[in-house]
């Protein structure tokens, strides 16, 4: 089984964002993981949301519920379009998994040894973000998984993607901390504009 990987950043928003994007990458280089071509959507202003939205592939639905109990923000529906563009791209590659991250992450020493044992396709989507849940923060995808969430993008979302991805995939929560962890950075989606869909 093979796999490639792709870390969502924007270059040139963020010094230490960018430096660690590096690390992971050459590090995820090193272990013999081809990297996938696929954009990063930074939409920080309303007017970027604006014209995303008029083109957007993504079927978004007014919602009033988010992760942090408000309507989408412009963060969400840059992580939506940028996972959306990863399993597009994806599905058109010869691998068989896609290992997604952000770029506030740092991979654990365990993460070679442990990675393996999850490219099984057992699982549609298999989470790794030590000690938070079902997040989208770094994951492991089937082509299966990718064509399904895919559909979904496509029928209409009211979530954020990490709760689509665990709704209506079949998901998988490692429990283990030798994956990766997020570093105490600030997150990019906090502090973006609410937008209402019409």
């Amino acid at each position: 089984m093979s796999a490639c990987f792709h870390i969502a950043n924007a270059n040139g928003i963020d010094d230490f964002r960018d430096k660690n994007t590096h690390k992971i990458r050459s590090y995820m280089l090193s272990l013999g993981y081809a990297e996938l071509e696929s954009p990063t959507v930074m939409l920080q202003s309303k007017d970027d949301v604006d014209s995303f939205l008029i083109s957007s592939p993504i079927k978004f639905l007014r919602s009033t519920r988010s992760i942090w109990g408000r309507r989408w923000r412009s963060g969400e529906i840059g992580v939506w379009a940028t996972n959306f563009y990863r399993w597009h791209n994806f599905l058109k590659s010869d691998y068989d998994f896609l290992i997604a991250f952000e770029d506030d992450l740092v991979i654990d020493n365990g993460f070679n040894a442990n990675i393996a044992n999850n490219l099984t396709g057992l699982y549609d989507v298999v989470f790794m973000l030590n000690g938070e849940g079902e997040n989208a923060a770094a994951y492991i995808i089937s082509k299966p998984g990718a064509e399904r969430a895919l559909e979904i993008a496509n029928s209409g979302v009211s979530l954020p993607v990490d709760s689509v991805l665990a709704r209506n995939l079949n998901s998988y929560m490692i429990e283990s901390k030798s994956f990766c962890h997020r570093l105490a950075s600030k997150s990019t989606i906090q502090k973006s504009q609410i937008i209402d869909i019409p």
